[in-house]
């Protein structure tokens, strides 16, 4: 069964990892369960740029983590991007944090979620990236005590040494928030980082939010730096092969054909492959980018079933996800040619790698072995593979053939009646 992908949800169980990276997110979560944080634990990072599935690996380590480590461990998923503001930011993950370890510890004679609350309280003083996050938090902290910070946190260190539970933080669309959001929760968590037993784990974009740090500190040297100092277990997200990924496209490219109820010969679906493989994949770096291009066999083929070949409907959408210049070229010139490709391209700056696969595109599009009975050159269909319609004045083919079955059948009543539907069109 093919998963459903719609959506762009990232994927949730082992079942539906089709870009293998369920034995990663498995080796990454028994890392974090089995390390020994009792005197203070770590900050481990998952770089990975957008679009290549750190949601997912995250929501695999989570599943990991809760089944098979989940009478030692508690996941709190903390997700910044849902908060409207650095106050709210600040109160939520501390709350959400204190309700995950609260546990009454005799020593302090508080609950830990108590002294996570406190501790927060205390940090309105401190002013936070692009403004001093105090009016809210003092709200929030009415209850504080006079103790100072350091004080806070070492009976929150005492506290937390008690605790039986290990607390693994996953944070995810760091790289999401804006500028000073992001420097919020990166200092946030250098402020509460290695409480005993309290295990960090970040996804982002390293280049993106190591920009905004450089940024922030005024050298590249010194944003990568803060990073260093934060996260001290980094790892990348498992790149995925062009195999994988055109494997993926065909799968997806298959189910919306079945689902549609076109049939399309072996001999075309191996050239489809190829395609795939040499020219989609030059600009196909990315599960989300494979994902789209799924979504758009997926409304566009159902649309357009007997109004215009499948196989070069297939083209022309990879066209607009990978090469919309193209797209917009063929769109706007029915009469297009390499002629006029060559000239669009002398104005942008293209990789000759992409210029090569966008060529070798149009002339599967121009020259097609054997030739295409619903061309896109032709004038009747070309506005077809565009406009997903038929137009108005247009009459389909499936009207044509419609017609022709009513008239091999003998039966001129229904022929009739259906000329003059057509005539009044």
């Amino acid at each position: 069964m093919v998963r459903n992908i719609t959506l762009d949800n990232p994927a949730e169980r082992q079942e539906d990892d089709e870009f293998n990276r369920w034995p990663f997110s498995q080796r990454l979560a028994a890392t974090i369960a089995e390390f020994d944080a009792s005197q203070g634990a770590p900050v481990f990072g998952l770089f990975g740029k957008w679009g290549y599935g750190k949601s997912t690996v995250l929501n695999f380590v989570r599943a990991v983590l809760e089944k098979d480590y989940g009478s030692r461990v508690t996941v709190f998923a903390f997700n910044p991007w849902l908060l409207k503001d650095q106050d709210a930011l600040l109160k939520e993950f501390f709350v959400g944090l204190g309700r995950s370890v609260n546990a009454e510890v005799e020593k302090v004679g508080k609950t830990i979620g108590e002294l996570m609350v406190r501790y927060s309280g205390a940090l309105r003083t401190i002013p936070f990236y692009g403004s001093i996050v105090a009016d809210g938090m003092k709200q929030f902290g009415e209850d504080i005590s006079k103790d100072s910070i350091q004080e806070q946190r070492d009976r929150l260190t005492l506290a937390m040494r008690d605790t039986t539970r290990k607390v693994v933080v996953l944070i995810d669309d760091l790289d999401r928030l804006d500028h000073d959001e992001i420097m919020t929760v990166l200092k946030m968590v250098r402020l509460s980082a290695n409480f005993p037993n309290v295990i960090y784990l970040l996804a982002f974009d390293e280049e993106r939010v190591g920009r905004i740090a450089a940024k922030a500190y005024g050298e590249a040297a010194d944003g990568r730096g803060f990073l260093e100092k934060i996260i001290q277990y980094p790892f990348s997200l498992p790149a995925v092969s062009s195999d994988r990924l055109a494997a993926y496209v065909m799968l997806h490219a298959r189910a919306a054909c079945d689902a549609t109820g076109l049939t399309i010969d072996q001999t075309a679906w191996d050239e489809l492959y190829q395609i795939c493989r040499h020219d989609f994949l030059v600009l196909l770096t990315t599960p989300r980018q494979a994902i789209r291009y799924a979504n758009a066999l997926r409304f566009a083929l159902p649309m357009l079933k007997g109004e215009v070949d499948p196989f070069d409907q297939m083209i022309v959408e990879a066209t607009r996800i990978f090469f919309p210049y193209l797209y917009t070229l063929m769109r706007n010139n029915p009469n297009f040619s390499d002629t006029d490709f060559d000239n669009e391209v002398k104005v942008r700056e293209t990789s000759p790698a992409e210029i090569e696969a966008a060529k070798r595109l149009v002339k599967v599009l121009l020259s097609r072995d054997p030739p295409s009975n619903k061309p896109i050159t032709d004038p009747r269909y070309h506005g077809r593979y565009f406009s997903y319609a038929v137009a108005v004045d247009d009459i389909s083919d499936m009207q044509l053939r419609s017609l022709l079955g009513l008239s091999e059948a003998g039966n001129q009543a229904a022929v009739d009646t259906a000329v003059r539907d057509l005539a009044r069109m």
